[in-house]
């Protein structure tokens, strides 16, 4: 993991990435568990559940930052373009888009697609994380 980013020290265009996934039968039983979903098809449906491997859309983030900043969710949005297919692989890549101050409280906004090992584009996310507080209370 590389060192620590302030606020400051974050760039635009700053890439996040690539995280390689295989979505294994295991691993969408895995997440059905966690998630706590129930959904028909069995342990093996023809596609993945959409939301699978969201969470670590915030893993990527913390790993460019060297593990910088908080890490809450402020809002997101996710465009699903094509299923996610049993034993396919997946591979995702961002970068961060925009940063700004609000109420004393520092933003990111960072977007990430996500493509299987053809390359077919599977969905595009766009996520704004809390950072933390402002040194200035700006």
């Amino acid at each position: 993991m590389k060192e620590k980013c302030s606020f400051d020290e974050i760039e635009i265009g700053m890439e996040m990435g690539p995280l390689e996934f295989d979505v294994s039968p295991e691993a969408i039983k895995e997440y059905r568990n966690w998630a706590r979903w129930e959904v028909g098809g069995g342990d093996n449906p023809a596609n993945a559940l959409p939301g699978i491997f969201l969470i670590n859309h915030v893993r990527m983030l913390t790993t460019t930052l060297g593990g910088a900043g908080s890490r809450i969710w402020a809002k997101s949005q996710h465009e699903f373009l094509n299923p996610i297919r049993v034993d396919s692989k997946l591979v995702k890549r961002g970068k961060i888009v925009e940063k700004y101050l609000k109420r004393g409280k520092q933003y990111l906004i960072y977007e990430i697609e996500t493509r299987d090992q053809d390359g077919r584009l599977i969905m595009r996310s766009r996520e704004t994380s809390f950072f933390g507080e402002s040194k200035e209370g700006s």
